[in-house]
């Protein structure tokens, strides 16, 4: 494994993006938790936390489709309960979830190694920036790029062309770090080499079917995986 690690890079790239969440943090807890909150301001059934599992990865709305479906309704529909997540979302940012460990290590690696790191997830951007501050507040991210109103969202490749014009780097300098099919499209629909984390929300075999370029299993095998020197 060290082996093909070593020959996916001959040097490390000039960037990093990587996704949020199932990917720097776990933050099933949150959104099962405002979900939840929602559900029942409608007096509507709550999901189990694994059930959410499944929904997220697109969106707050098609996790608000996802919810209602799972129970066969149409009312509330499904803007007025995505608007409902969303206001509680942004009292509740990150309260319940956590970074994964060996995560800051890996950031603080990647700092010293001149490599620019950024974050583009579809989470709500102001929801975005704000967990992004509360999880990492001693990291200085280059970029933080959430899903904005009207504008695509992933795996639209307009998504990442934002993120590294912001960057100044090129595509080919540049590696999308994430866990999940969504990230692997993303990635290869702006010709990225994409490393997918076994340690997420969808698992190993799902980030291998997606045709991830490569699938670690922990945070420190990143190092290694994009060439740079212990």
């Amino acid at each position: 494994m060290d082996t093909f690690y070593a020959s996916s890079f001959t040097e490390p790239p000039e960037a990093v993006i990587f996704d949020l969440d199932g990917t720097l943090i776990d933050s099933l807890p949150d959104i099962a938790a405002v979900s939840n909150a929602a559900m029942r301001s409608f007096d509507l059934a709550e999901h189990s936390v694994d059930d959410y599992r499944g929904m997220i990865g697109w969106g707050l709305g098609e996790l608000a489709r996802l919810a209602l479906e799972a129970h066969g309704l149409q009312n509330p529909t499904t803007d007025e309960l995505t608007q409902r997540i969303e206001e509680l979302y942004e009292q509740h940012p990150f309260e319940h979830g956590s970074v994964y460990a060996g995560v800051h290590d890996v950031l603080s690696r990647l700092e010293k190694a001149g490599i620019r790191c950024a974050v583009l997830t579809n989470k709500r951007h102001s929801v975005a920036v704000q967990a992004v501050a509360r999880a990492f507040p001693g990291v200085s991210f280059a970029y933080v790029r959430g899903d904005k109103e009207g504008q695509p969202r992933k795996p639209d490749p307009a998504t990442v062309r934002e993120v590294i014009d912001a960057l100044h780097v090129a595509a080919e300098k540049t590696v999308l770090v994430g866990d999940s099919d969504v990230d692997i499209r993303t990635a290869a629909n702006m010709e990225l080499f994409s490393i997918g984390v076994a340690w997420g929300y969808r698992g190993r075999e799902h980030l291998i079917e997606a045709g991830a370029d490569l699938v670690i299993d922990r945070p420190d095998e990143l190092i290694a995986a994009l060439g740079i020197q212990a």
